[in-house]
């Protein structure tokens, strides 16, 4: 792709005469730069004299950082670049911090239909949607911003009205050598309302495994405890970018609903459950649920359980499955 352009930007006139080749993307700071710097110069073009007005004060800088961005891309010998680059398969993980009390990382995946990035990491607040455990980037899933909400990781009340989440951190992960799947393990809980970064143990052990399976991406949940502890309330979402919803039947008689868009799909399935849940999906309107970092999520599939008891000979078992396709 080659960009010539002239932009008329603080009195000034930028001549890009911009080459790039796919080089250029090995560097990822340089390219939000780059991209950020011409997205803001067309955006005061598009805007009229009342912006460029506006803007004059800082235009300088910004002329000058735009001449940075080009003298790279010449210094880098940098000649062309595709309209969509080609990006190689990825599928690992990486830690943060590893040491005898908390583990921290992030397992990346860029292959087939699955694109994600699944941090073990903390947020301002404990359980905070945006800093969950989840698979961030899979094509139609999305967690509401800046609220405590069960996006793909449970929200557990425990009979004295205390609200668990496993995240900030983990206490074990183990990744496999493929890349295929993570283990991740917490005895150590972050409590809703608590100082986040201060997990508890609470008396409940919680294993996950994620494994990528026939393109579709597995979260396998057990939840054990060392003596009989009561679950008031379990609570786990599946909150979508999709508008519409089918719901079916697989061969075996389980439900399974798919949430699309005009040409996208996601279709999500509950199997393997230990303990009776309820199955619903919700409308978000116009309320904070529905607001995510880059547009709305319309619907969520809900899963809700009350009353049970966890304990070491009667563990709480289910597996979810999230599978990304193409409308047919």
């Amino acid at each position: 792709m080659r960009l010539n352009r002239p932009f008329n930007v603080f009195r000034g006139v930028f001549d890009l005469h911009i080459a790039v080749a796919h080089k250029f993307f090995e560097s990822a700071q340089r390219v939000l730069l780059f991209e950020a710097e011409l997205l803001l110069a067309a955006r005061l073009v598009e805007q009229g004299a009342g912006a460029l007005a506006a803007a004059r004060h800082v235009g300088h800088d910004v002329e000058a950082s735009v001449g940075q961005a080009a003298a790279h891309l010449v210094k880098e010998g940098v000649a062309t670049f595709p309209t969509v680059p080609s990006l190689g398969r990825v599928s690992r993980f990486e830690f943060f911090r590893r040491d005898p009390n908390r583990v921290f990382g992030v397992w990346l995946v860029r292959q087939d239909g699955l694109r994600f990035a699944l941090p073990i990491t903390t947020g301002p607040k404990a359980g905070a949607s945006d800093y969950l455990p989840a698979p961030f980037g899979l094509a139609g899933f999305a967690a509401p911003v800046e609220t405590i909400y069960p996006a793909l990781v449970p929200n557990i009340e425990l009979a004295d009205g205390r609200v668990v989440v496993t995240t900030d951190g983990a206490d074990f992960v183990d990744p496999a050598s493929d890349g295929q799947s993570l283990r991740i393990r917490w005895t150590r809980w972050a409590v809703v309302g608590g100082k986040p970064g201060e997990p508890v143990d609470v008396g409940l052990t919680s294993e996950v495994t994620w494994r990528i399976v026939n393109q579709a991406l597995v979260r396998e949940e057990t939840l054990t405890a060392s003596k009989p502890l009561t679950i008031r309330s379990w609570r786990l979402t599946v909150p979508t970018t999709y508008a519409n919803v089918t719901t079916e039947q697989d061969t075996n008689g389980k439900r399974v609903d798919r949430f699309f868009a005009e040409r996208d799909a996601l279709e999500v399935q509950l199997t393997g459950e230990s303990f009776p849940i309820k199955t619903s999906v919700m409308a978000t309107g116009d309320s904070a649920l529905g607001r995510g970092v880059h547009g709305a999520i319309p619907l969520h599939l809900r899963f809700d359980a009350q009353n049970l008891t966890a304990q070491a000979n009667r563990p709480l078992n289910y597996r979810l499955t999230l599978r990304p396709t193409q409308v047919k």
